[in-house]
């Protein structure tokens, strides 16, 4: 057998190898490695397309370079050669990545415009000048955005470049002067909006940067210079940008005394941009433009989009880019009667992908007679389609070698659609001109672009979605009642607001006592119809959610409306004769939407009036508010409320109205907070009093019989049991009484469920006119119960917050009178209600020589509401009794009753203060605990109601010897640190360092590398911790064993199976890592002694292999060239044909030919 054949196949079968281990080995590692980020800059494959390294079947490189290359001569490099030089260039990458590059001390740029092909460049010549204190320095040469061509170190040399974000870097072997030269190319390009061209080249922020630029045309006499530096100190911050409009180019160009050029400094990009020489040149009718007006209409079949260009300027051929589908047409813009007998010729796009359209107009007839049109359609499908809406793209529509595009952009849609655009900058929404049509949707774009260029782009002007608008109705309601002899008299001035649609009728649902409804005024209304009602169980219930039946009644307008207009209901609410309240249901929309509703009520002078509304929350009567009263703006009115007056956001279900003769008013309003302990009431109380005539010399209050510790400001005096009188100051009009004190709860057998009544007896004013009372209720009790009001006088309000507690209260109660206050507690069973924060927390866990786990767990609590915190252990424990800490100071917790499975304490908390933070410590044992599959489980203390608003660390260290492997319950943190087996991960973080995070939340840096037998795990809340603990050396052993059995059985595996062997154990590999990562890299650490033995074991035998091959190649006799061919053919035994090599081929040895 030839040895070319058996040499390759080696080769190969040991490259597969050689890649399946890493292979294997990144899939393990690489997900549990935690901060080990691949570096994103590989080596350059010198072996690309156009290289001209040419890779011989023995293995050997042969440079085939160009004669102009190497002046025609070959090289050929051995493969340890050419790794060699390979490795020394990567080396040197790697050097001048380390390194930060250093800028020149001069740089001079040099350039000119010259044209390649259709396109211009900027010629430029960076000459930097610097110099060296060391061997192996890094240089900043910019030149970014540039194209290099060529560069010279010190005159010939060939230097050494990489590439970075500011362009090109240099290597410098030796100190000392140098001069670099490097020759770049630079697009000339329009910039932005403006007619202008110009390029922009990054430079190396040199401190003396000059600039020597040529001309660009004999028209160009100015040039705009833009200079853009950035602060090395802030380099988030945009850099700093100058610009020298209409600089002189005289000023750039080599004259005495300013050899050098235009001075630039330390920048870091330049751009020079000029007007184009054509446009300053040429007169105005020479400069050849577009404009280009744009007509999109949106029906429900189609898209139909018209576009109409005119062109200005001498030529005769123009290109327009269009839709290759489109209909185009030139017609002269005077009329068919007046043009010319030639008509335009209009040519189709060969490609659709490149749509360019040639539109040649007639010898003498210019542009600007002519106007192009291009119609295009669009199907669109059907409504129901959720692809009705679009998007649609239109055009493009753009003429090449123009100057400027300009013109405008209409898109016309159904009334009631919403259109939504996304285009270039090219475009600028603006106002359509002329008036608003509201049976339509318009929009309005005006075009400007620069120069078109000579490239056509298939993308389109921009695209467009629509979707239709839904339409909807809302009243602005303004209800004004009055009190008269028969009843309460309802207008009802309705502000009815068109959206998107036409009201044609309005239905009203009015309450049934309503009595002489009618509907103005007459020339908005036509009829008023009423709906048939519904009767039965259903309708009643509706009507007695609603509060109240109604009547439906459809109020018919002469014509349809799209604009607001004003419809007024008027009506009767009776009241029979000596009543002094009442409610009055007002009309309901249930086709529109109610908002800013307004309610006016007003009685007789002699009477005075309180009001409360009920709100709609959405088809159901809800809680409302007072009316406030509305004072006489003549100031000459009584003193007593005949008017009141309140809003609603979603519109009033119905007014509740109190009316009475006028007294004197004594206007009170109470403010109590209400702390609800184990044993007692804590009760703080303001009492504010009002009289615009004047207060009472003696006030008299009401309150609890038997108070504790009584305090109040101003001082009361005692009259008897539960009484207390306050002399006023003459003429007072207000007086404020705060009063603190406790009353004892009183002993009573818990009710059903364990509820229980809590009476809470508040200081009263007694002869109060008006009384408006706010009570916040809080609760310091240990155990969990429901706070409620067990008082139909008192009503429940949105929680209130107190500027001097940390927590909300459980209840914010109002009431508008002296009633009796009585609250109701329930135990309820874990509601989860958070009382207590914790920052964070730590515990710590040990084995002891007794068979039993020492614990230490610390919890940081910065905020709580309770006096005290329950802590759960595990049952039963091992050792004594736990001991409990707080802040360091040892306590004694009180024992709960608690199950065969756990024991609960209650912990004592400081009192809570705004910003003030405790430590709670328990120590405790607990008799080893192993899961089903023989795993340990550390069991942490838990803490009922409290939340976690950190992490929870956990630190423990298993028997001597062992190496733990977390499989559940926490997420582990671990490093990888070198060991006497390999690689392998250990605890991230020691005791000092956890101390450190659990005393100031900072992770602290610890490079240190803990034992083996410690793990780290971190937990979002305390919960029990599953650890498998394995004799280390019996582990390494294992699966390095079956890591060398797994490699040897890849490498002997065919080449048709190879791969999917490496792919599977690949997969098996991630699927380890993401479920199991502490286990998975505990295994890929382990795997090392046996993957290493694998490997050489397989280069061995890939040696031993190759030098029987080379043997059996060089035997005497053996031939290594191919044999003459022979006249006669024999045919071989079927022996001798096909055997089959050793990767999988086939071959056979060819017979001596026979002579003669």
């Amino acid at each position: 057998m030839p040895a070319t054949t058996c040499l390759p196949a080696l080769c190969r079968r040991f490259r597969r190898v050689a890649l399946a281990v890493p292979v294997v080995l990144f899939a393990l590692v690489a997900p549990t490695a935690r901060g080990l980020q691949p570096d994103p800059k590989k080596s350059a494959d010198p072996k690309t397309k156009d290289s001209p390294v040419v890779r011989l079947p023995d293995g050997t490189y042969l440079w085939v370079g160009s004669s102009t290359d190497s002046a025609g001569e070959r090289v050929s490099l051995t493969p340890q050669e050419l790794q060699k030089l390979l490795n020394e260039l990567d080396q040197v990458r790697k050097q001048l990545a380390a390194r930060k590059p250093a800028p020149p001390s001069g740089c001079a740029v040099r350039g000119r415009v010259e044209k390649r092909g259709e396109q211009l460049v900027a010629a430029l010549r960076l000459t930097c000048t610097f110099r060296t204190t060391a061997p192996q320095t890094a240089v900043a040469l910019g030149g970014r955005r540039g194209f290099l061509v060529a560069a010279a170190l010190d005159g010939n040399k060939l230097p050494v470049l990489d590439t970075n974000e500011d362009g090109f870097a240099l290597m410098v072997e030796a100190a000392g002067d140098h001069s670099l030269v490097l020759d770049l190319e630079a697009p000339v390009t329009s910039r932005g909006a403006k007619p202008e061209l110009g390029f922009e080249i990054g430079l190396p922020r040199a401190a003396i940067t000059t600039l020597l630029f040529d001309p660009p045309g004999q028209d160009v006499k100015r040039v705009n210079l833009t200079t853009k530096t950035v602060d090395p100190a802030q380099p988030a911050r945009p850099p700093e940008t100058r610009r020298t409009p209409a600089l002189e180019l005289k000023q750039l160009a080599a004259r005495a005394g300013h050899e050098a050029g235009y001075p630039l400094g330390p920048v870091d990009s330049v751009e020079v941009t000029w007007d184009p020489p054509a446009a300053a040149a040429q007169p105005a009718d020479q400069v050849q433009s577009a404009d280009l007006d744009v007509a999109v209409l949106l029906t429900e079949p189609f898209v139909e989009t018209t576009a109409k260009v005119r062109f200005r300027g001498p030529a005769r051929e123009w290109k327009l880019v269009a839709p290759a589908t489109a209909d185009v047409t030139a017609d002269h813009a005077a009329g068919p009667d007046t043009g010319p007998t030639q008509p335009a010729t209009v040519s189709r796009p060969g490609d659709p992908n490149k749509p360019v359209w040639k539109i040649e107009f007639p010898a003498g007839s210019p542009a600007t007679d002519w106007t192009v049109t291009v119609v295009t359609r669009q199907p669109r499908p059907r409504p129901e389609d959720p692809q009705h809406r679009g998007p649609y793209p239109v055009g493009p529509f753009t003429t090449l070698d123009v100057l400027r595009q300009t013109g405008t952009v209409k898109v016309t849609a159904a009334a009631n659609t919403q259109l939504t655009f996304k285009h270039g900058p090219d475009l600028r929404k603006a106002e359509p001109p002329g008036p608003a049509d509201e049976e339509v949707t318009t929009a309005f774009f005006r075009l400007v672009t620069g120069p078109s260029g000579s490239s056509a782009s298939n993308a389109p002007l921009f695209t467009l979605e629509a979707r239709p608008q839904v339409g909807a109705v809302k009243v602005k309601p303004t209800y004004r009642l009055s009190l008269t002899d028969t009843g309460w008299r309802v207008r009802a001035e309705v502000r009815v607001f068109p959206i998107r649609t036409q009201v044609e009728s309005v239905l009203v649902e009015v309450p049934v006592n309503w009595r002489g409804l009618e509907a103005s005024p007459p020339e908005l209304v036509e009829g008023v119809q009423q709906v048939p009602p519904q009767d039965g169980f259903w309708a009643a219930s509706a009507a007695q959610a609603v509060g109240g039946r109604r009547v439906s009644v459809v109020v018919r307008l002469a014509a349809a409306h799209k604009q607001p207009f004003d419809l007024v209901l008027t009506g009767t609410v009776p009241v029979e004769p000596g009543d002094a309240a009442g409610t009055v249901a007002l009309p309901r929309f249930p086709e529109a939407t109610e908002s800013a509703a307004t309610l006016t009520a007003t009685v007789p002078d002699g009477f005075e009036l309180r009001a409360e509304t009920r709100d709609w929350d959405g088809e159901y009567a809800a809680w409302g508010t007072p009316l406030g009263a509305v004072a006489d703006p003549s100031g000459k009115g009584s003193r007593a409320v005949t008017t009141v007056s309140g809003q609603a956001e979603s519109g009033f279900a119905r007014v509740t109205l109190g009316w009475s003769p006028h007294h004197p008013d004594l206007a009170a309003e109470v403010r109590a907070d209400v702390t609800l302990g184990e044993r007692q009431l804590v009760i703080v109380q303001q009492i504010k009093l009002r009289s615009s005539t004047g207060l009472p010399r003696r006030l008299r209050f009401r309150g609890p019989a038997a108070p504790a510790a009584m305090k109040t400001v101003p001082a009361l005096d005692p009259v008897g049991t539960g009484e207390w009188v306050f002399a006023t100051a003459p003429d007072a009009t207000e007086v404020t009484v705060s009063a603190t004190y406790a009353t004892a709860l009183p002993r009573q057998s818990p009710g059903v469920n364990g509820a229980a009544r809590v009476p809470v007896a508040l200081l009263w004013p007694v002869g109060a006119t008006r009384t408006e009372a706010t009570a916040r209720v809080w609760t310091d009790l240990d155990t969990s119960r429901a706070v409620t009001s067990a008082s139909s006088g008192w009503r429940e309000l949105a929680v209130e917050p107190a500027p001097d507690r940390d927590a909300l209260p459980v209840l914010t109660l109002s009431a508008v009178a002296a009633e009796p206050l009585t609250l109701e507690t329930q135990p309820v069973a874990d509601t989860g209600t958070v009382a207590v924060w914790a920052e964070r927390g730590l515990v710590q866990a040990w084995g002891g020589d007794d068979g039993t786990v020492s614990y230490r767990a610390r919890y940081l609590l910065r905020r709580w509401l309770r006096p005290s915190v329950e802590v759960r252990l595990p049952s039963p424990l091992a050792g004594p009794n736990p001991e409990f800490f707080r802040d360091g100071q040892r306590l004694d917790a009180v024992a709960l009753t608690g199950t065969d499975d756990e024991r609960a304490f209650r912990v004592p908390l400081p009192a809570a203060r705004p910003g003030a933070t405790t430590v709670v410590e328990v120590r405790y044992q607990l008799p080893v605990s192993r899961g089903p599959t023989g795993e340990l489980v550390y069991f942490p203390p838990t803490l009922p109601g409290v939340a976690f608003v950190g992490p929870v660390q956990w630190q423990a260290v298993v028997a001597h010897g062992h190496t733990p492997l977390v499989s559940a319950g926490a997420s582990t943190e671990f490093r990888w640190r070198p060991r006497p087996t390999g690689v392998a991960p250990c605890a991230a973080g020691s005791a000092e360092a956890l101390e450190a995070w659990f005393r100031t939340g900072d992770d602290a840096a610890d490079a240190s590398d803990a034992p083996g037998e410690v793990f780290v795990a971190r937990q979002v809340a305390p919960g029990p911790v599953r650890v498998y603990q394995v004799h280390h050396t019996g582990l390494v052993v294992v699966c390095s064993a079956a890591a060398f059995i797994l490699v040897l059985v890849l490498w002997r595996l065919p080449g048709a199976v190879f791969g999917l062997g490496v792919a599977a154990a690949s997969a098996a590999a991630v699927v380890a890592a993401i479920y199991y990562p502490h286990p998975a890299a505990q295994v890929a650490g382990a795997c090392q002694p046996g993957v290493v033995a694998a490997a050489g074991v397989a280069a061995l035998a890939a040696a031993a292999r190759w030098l029987h091959r080379r043997r059996l190649a060089r035997m005497p006799g053996f031939s290594r060239t191919s044999p003459e061919p022979s006249a006669q053919r024999v045919v071989l035994p079927s022996s001798a044909r096909n055997r089959p090599n050793p990767d999988g081929t086939a071959s056979f040895d060819p017979a001596p030919p026979i002579k003669g």
